[in-house]
């Protein structure tokens, strides 16, 4: 591995004369192909992590994954809940782009067994990263514990094994993947996909890790922490036994993040504060990237697709929304400094007359957000991290700034049709969907 190792001095020289030709990787003469492994943890917020700053030991793996890695401080969700945050890791596309809008969250009208809801759809003509990978000569695999990552949300585009769970937890997960090990590990090259569900609610009290607080808040919390220190052990266990310290490329993030009552609600998909948008983003490539770097400067989930495929040295695609960070795992240079970061949300409920439209922009150390009909907002997340403090009144011609490029880029990207599908509800459906907190 250290005889393939890429210097910064020629990557860079590479990449003056030859990127309008090969990507970043691939110039540099890589003959072999490494296997690309993305985790998706879902209701994952950043700063419940050890290696953000968490007070708590939560998650002693990832903070090793991130002492061999590098991690991105400031990482943001395209949405804040898993069907449109997940379609834009697997798409490089912003929600309002690929039209992913609803699914299973959307169906709190719904209560009665063979009742028809109707969910939004990955559309055919979207290019997923499993297609991208499986056109390039690897086999795919994908193994989920979240009901909205399913066949009828067109989540299984491109992959050669899929299946699918409802929060089963990660020991189901993990036994899928033993089961698979001998045909994941032949198949070299391999793109691989796992969502793990456990720090969703209802959460699984974990003794091992659990401690008795002063307020039902507070246990909600713990109990929380208890399941990303649970998830951290089972990912452990995967990285041991397909051994991804060598050729492999592994990315690890979240879906959106959850809310406990910092706003004045729980869970997620309520708004795009901070605490629901902000999400962990390690990538881990041993002998081949800035092990234990830090990168400060915000980015966006979609720019996952984008990274993992100048990684593998696969080519860029124009249809990508999101940029490669590949450069800054290199320790070359980082995302454009003028860049804006932007998170979308539509929320139903039945109380409601109408749809309930958030818009987010996060640029420099600021963060705009938009709930329309009601209300903006504009925080300064450099002294106020925890969002507290509205400076829309005062600093309104940032906020301005912001909600224009928002407009502008909406106004003039491309967007794939949206596809809606029908699906049947049964009595086991309704109470899964119970069971996540998506029909009360």
């Amino acid at each position: 591995m250290e005889a393939r190792r890429i210097s910064a001095y020629a990557v860079v020289v590479l990449t003056v004369f030859f990127a309008a030709s090969f990507p970043l990787i691939q110039g540099c003469g890589r003959s072999d192909r490494p296997n690309v492994v993305l985790v998706v943890i879902d209701t994952l917020r950043a700063d419940h992590l050890s290696c953000y700053g968490y007070g708590e030991n939560t998650s002693p793996f990832l903070d090793e994954i991130a002492s061999k890695g590098v991690l991105f401080e400031r990482a943001y969700s395209a949405s804040s809940w898993t069907a449109p945050g997940t379609a834009s890791i697997h798409t490089s596309m912003y929600p309002f782009q690929h039209g992913v809008l609803t699914g299973f969250a959307a169906t709190k009208r719904a209560k009665e067994a063979g009742s028809t809801i109707t969910l939004n759809k990955i559309p055919d003509e979207a290019v997923t990263l499993a297609e991208v990978f499986n056109g390039s000569g690897y086999a795919a695999f994908a193994v989920s514990d979240n009901l909205n990552i399913c066949r009828e949300e067109g989540f299984d585009q491109g992959f050669d094994g899929f299946k699918s769970y409802n929060d089963k937890t990660a020991r189901v997960i993990n036994g899928t993947l033993e089961e698979w090990e001998d045909e994941i590990k032949g198949a070299t090259p391999y793109f691989l996909y796992i969502h793990y569900n456990d720090p969703h609610t209802p959460y699984h009290r974990r003794p091992e890790w659990y401690s008795r607080r002063t307020n039902k808040t507070r246990t909600k919390i713990s109990d929380y922490d208890g399941e990303i220190n649970y998830v951290d052990a089972k990912l452990r266990d995967m990285f041991e036994l397909f051994e991804w310290d060598r050729d492999t490329i592994v990315a690890i993030t979240s879906d959106h993040g959850e809310e406990f009552y910092e706003h004045g609600e729980s869970g997620h998909g309520n708004n795009l504060h901070v605490e629901t948008i902000h999400v962990p983003l390690l990538f881990y490539y041993p002998g081949e990237i800035e092990a234990g770097s830090r990168v400060a400067e915000p980015v966006s989930t979609i720019d996952i697709m984008p990274t993992l495929r100048d990684l593998a040295g696969l080519p860029a695609d124009h249809g990508d929304e999101g940029v490669t960070l590949a450069p800054r795992l290199l320790g070359i240079d980082g995302p454009p400094a003028d860049r804006h970061i932007l998170s979308h949300l539509v929320r139903t409920k039945e109380e409601w007359h109408s749809d309930l439209l958030s818009r987010s922009v996060v640029w420099d150390k600021w963060h705009y957000i938009a709930e329309v009909p009601y209300e903006e907002m504009l925080y300064d997340m450099d002294l106020d991290p925890e969002e507290m403090d509205n400076k829309i009144e005062e600093y309104g011609h940032t906020a301005q700034s912001m909600r224009r490029r928002f407009d502008e880029f909406e106004s003039t990207c491309r967007k794939l049709r949206r596809v809606s599908v029908q699906v049947p509800l049964t009595e086991q459906r309704i109470e899964e969907l119970k069971s996540l907190g998506y029909i009360k």
